[in-house]
């Protein structure tokens, strides 16, 4: 597929940036967003949830495209909230998710799942984890696209993703993870 363009679906402009960039530098991928109303369905887990946009998103379309579903797991919850993650920060907003841990294991881990198809019939999975903990308050710098991201703090930091810049949240990014597992599947092809 070098040299061909991949539509990442996604109203999320930074998640658009951020995996375009990764799939520029990992695969020599150029890419274009697309936005479009997908049902995003809170099944069991994030991996259905993702291919269920995929199968959507191919009726539409017909070109190869990447759909992504990305959560939030604390290990104190048995990987709670995981697809619910969106859900459950529109509903108790980052207090009222610092709250639920509160007693509990911070640590967590974001987790992301890619399903990429370039056919509609084939519909493969790459998963990215980036270990970490969640902060006792969040961090007043806030991401509208990446609100958690104010209360997750990465291995190996002292400081919440929130607050570093682009280059480093790239860098240590489970979105990278994914795409270079599914940089390493599309050179394989």
């Amino acid at each position: 597929m070098k040299g061909s363009e991949i539509t990442v679906v996604t109203g999320n402009k930074s998640k658009f940036r951020e995996i375009s960039t990764i799939l520029l530098e990992e695969a020599s991928l150029s890419s274009r967003p697309y936005e479009m109303d997908l049902m995003e369905p809170k099944l069991l887990s994030l991996e259905e949830t993702s291919k269920f946009k995929a199968q959507q998103a191919w009726k539409a379309l017909h070109s190869p495209l990447i759909t992504d579903d990305t959560g939030i797991i604390f290990e104190g919850l048995k990987d709670f909230p995981g697809s619910y993650t969106k859900v459950l920060y529109q509903m108790i907003g980052i207090d009222g998710m610092l709250k639920i841990v509160k007693g509990l294991s911070r640590k967590a881990q974001y987790k992301t799942v890619l399903t990429f198809t370039a056919d509609g019939v084939e519909y493969s999975q790459f998963t990215g984890t980036f270990s970490g903990t969640i902060a006792l308050s969040a961090s007043s710098t806030l991401d509208e696209y990446f609100p958690y991201d104010s209360i997750f703090i990465p291995a190996g930091s002292d400081m919440p993703r929130s607050e570093m810049d682009e280059v480093q949240q790239i860098k240590g990014s489970h979105r990278r993870m994914a795409i270079k597992q599914m940089a390493a599947y599309l050179r394989s092809k």
